[in-house]
C-alpha cells in the first residue's frame, strides 16, 4: 500500500511542477506546529505555488518530536512524520488581513518506542481547516487551524512564517 501511495505521489508532484511553470509566485513556508490531540510539538516546512492571487497549491512536510508518554504502565515515546498536498484559496478581509480556507489530503507515520519493542502506524487523512496571514510585503506571519480526520480526528495549530518569491519578475 505504500508504494501505491508513493506512485500516486510522483504523479501529483509532476502536476504540480508542470503547471507551476505557470505560476505567479511561490511561497516558502517554515513554521511551528503542535498536535494537540497527541501533545506533539514539532516544525512544518512548505512550498505553495501561487497559480493566481486567491489560488495556491503545495506540499508540507511535518515533523513531531520525540515525546514520552504512558501505556500500559510503561513509558513510550511518540513521535510522528506527516506529508500534506494541501489547497488554500484566499479571502482578503481587509489591505494586512486575508482568511483562507484549507483542503488536502495527508500521510502520517507515527512510531512508538520502548524499551522492550517499537511499533509504526501509518494512517491516511482528509485536511481541513483554515488559515489568517497578515499581509505584509514578501515576509507573512500566519496562523493555521486543521483538522485530520481519518479513524480518528486530530487537531493541528501552525504559527510561522511564509517567504513569497514573484516569479513574474
Amino acid at each position: 500500500m505504500p508504494m501505491n501511495l508513493l506512485s500516486n505521489f510522483k504523479i501529483v508532484l509532476l502536476l504540480f511542477i508542470a503547471a507551476s511553470v505557470k505560476a505567479q509566485k511561490i511561497s516558502i513556508d517554515i513554521a511551528a506546529v503542535r498536535n494537540q490531540s497527541l501533545q506533539l510539538h514539532g516544525v512544518n516546512a512548505s512550498v505553495f505555488y501561487h497559480f493566481t492571487e486567491q489560488f495556491s497549491a503545495g506540499t508540507e512536510l511535518n515533523r513531531f518530536f520525540a515525546a514520552p508518554k504512558e501505556k500500559q504502565g510503561e513509558v513510550i515515546y511518540l513521535s510522528a512524520w506527516d506529508f500534506d498536498i494541501n489547497l488554500h484559496y484566499y479571502l482578503p478581509v481587509s489591505k494586512r488581513i486575508i482568511l483562507y480556507p484549507v483542503l488536502g489530503i495527508s500521510y502520517s507515520s507515527e512510531k512508538e518506542e520502548s524499551k522492550s519493542s517499537s511499533e509504526k502506524n501509518h494512517r491516511k487523512y482528509f485536511n481541513s481547516g483554515a488559515g489568517i496571514i497578515w499581509n505584509t510585503k514578501n515576509i507573512k506571519p500566519h496562523l493555521e487551524y486543521v483538522l485530520a480526520n481519518s479513524r480518528k480526528t486530530e487537531q493541528l495549530v501552525l504559527a510561522g512564517i511564509t517567504i513569497e518569491f514573484d516569479l513574474g519578475k
